[in-house]
């Protein structure tokens, strides 16, 4: 890539990067993709949003060594500062603490259950000891639902 190609001036990579960064930093982006993605509140700021947005290679800003490590900087810098990223990481932080204190709860319910079903078992046995089944006289039918007079 030649030096005019990555340099400040108007059409050079670092500034369509710069200037896309700008866009979506203001939640305005131009290609459709990511205009879906900010109006479904989805839009996040990456060295790939950035590429797209610019219409350039994401090599440029991509990697730690890339050609443009300056605009990859201010990118992960943009993208740390973003609220949405912070909100994100707080949605997964408290959703992951709501999986524990759940995941307890189930531990805690199952325990109840089988201490309960045991005690049923014990206490079916002990009412199997003092009935026995022998002696119990069957019910006759139903009686019809009808109106008592």
């Amino acid at each position: 890539m030649s030096k005019k190609q990555v340099d400040g001036a108007p059409g050079s990579a670092r500034h369509d990067l710069l200037e896309a960064l700008e866009r979506l930093k203001r939640n305005e982006p131009t290609k459709a993709e990511l205009i879906l993605r900010a109006n479904q509140g989805k839009l996040k700021i990456n060295p790939s949003t950035v590429s797209m947005e610019a219409g350039r290679s994401r090599t440029l800003i991509g990697m730690p060594n890339c050609a443009l490590s300056d605009v990859r900087a201010k990118v992960l810098e943009a993208e740390a500062a973003s609220g949405v990223y912070k909100l994100r990481v707080k949605a997964i932080r408290d959703a992951k603490a709501e999986v524990e204190a759940l995941k307890q709860s189930l531990q805690v319910s199952n325990t109840a259950l089988a201490s309960a079903l045991i005690r049923i078992s014990i206490l079916e046995a002990r009412l199997a000891e003092y009935e026995p089944t022998d002696k119990v006289t069957k019910m006759r039918g139903r009686r019809s639902p009808g109106p008592r007079q």
